[in-house]
């Protein structure tokens, strides 16, 4: 019997417990009201639905991430979603809220691949 970590019996079910893989953040979500005035990204990034998804995520039940990773795929269109930022802060200057939307899409990013990641380690 295999485990899904790789390793076989007591030992792979042990190292799931002690390394789960990646989980979403419980940070609350990004303070971002989707009101739009980020747009247009000048690279076609899907800003405001990115952070949408994101914070619907965070606030849901799904820990893992797999629905996360699953709808974000789903629902944003490759060309626009947070890899393709290149921090230019055009949006940033913009944002009322005053989000630090460069880095949140930097964060967003890293997450999205680590999910990719623990996705084909199952």
């Amino acid at each position: 019997m295999r485990s899904s970590s790789g390793c076989s019996g007591r030992r792979g079910f042990f190292a799931r417990l002690i390394d789960p893989g990646p989980v979403l953040p419980k940070d609350g979500g990004i303070f971002c009201s989707v009101c739009g005035y980020c747009m247009p990204c000048p690279y076609g990034v899907d800003i405001p639905g990115i952070f949408s998804l994101y914070n619907d995520a965070v606030a849901g039940t799904d820990p893992s991430g797999r629905k996360f990773l699953k709808v974000y795929e789903e629902d944003i269109p490759y060309l626009k979603q947070a890899n393709h930022c290149i921090e230019c802060g055009i949006c940033q200057s913009q944002c009322p809220m005053s989000v630090d939307i460069p880095k949140e899409m930097r964060r967003i990013d890293e997450l999205v691949e680590s999910l990719k990641v623990e996705e084909l380690r199952k």
